[in-house]
């Protein structure tokens, strides 16, 4: 079909008619840029949703070493020694909403306790229960990183690069 643009409203407008058919229907959005992508495209590619400013835990395990984010009042502490303020900002900034591009379908998650490499979660106000991500790590995979989130855990995200764990886990 073809589209318009209402530019009071600010919205696109696609015309379609079925093959065969005489009726003409206006949809909103201009179809012809959502239709004809892959299967991914439609799925959620949620890893991490929240606001920072209800964070009030943050606790990172690697390798059986826990570190332990805590806000106390207005100032977050490391085992009780007080947190660089920029750099906690931009840790925290980072994490406010995540997603990934890759899906790892082909992930084993039944050997993904042996593969375990890091877990994060987040506890803090209005979060009902802590939002835990868990990273891989599979040597014999072409991208070594997997994700998983309990705000998404169905589904496996590959991570190519090591950036996306540090964003997640920080220097922490």
């Amino acid at each position: 079909g073809r589209f318009n643009f209402n530019q009071q409203t600010r919205q696109g407008i696609s015309y379609v008619r079925l093959v065969g058919g005489d009726e003409v229907y206006a949809v909103d959005g201009f179809l012809s840029m959502t239709m004809g992508q892959g299967f991914a495209a439609y799925r959620n590619k949620d890893i991490l949703k929240v606001n920072k400013d209800n964070l009030t835990q943050i606790l990172i395990n690697t390798l059986g070493s826990a570190t332990i984010l805590q806000k106390n009042g207005n100032t977050w502490t490391q085992d009780s020694n007080p947190v660089d303020s920029t750099t906690l900002f931009n840790y925290l900034d980072g994490l406010q909403q995540i997603t990934g591009n890759t899906f790892a379908d082909d992930f084993d998650d039944v050997q993904s306790n042996n593969l375990l490499y890091k877990t994060l979660a987040l506890e803090g106000n209005n979060i009902s229960t802590p939002l835990l991500i868990k990273a891989y790590r599979d040597t014999t995979r072409t991208s070594p990183f997997v994700i998983q989130s309990s705000l998404n855990p169905d589904n496996y995200f590959e991570i190519g690069e090591n950036e996306l764990v540090e964003q997640l886990f920080g220097g922490w």
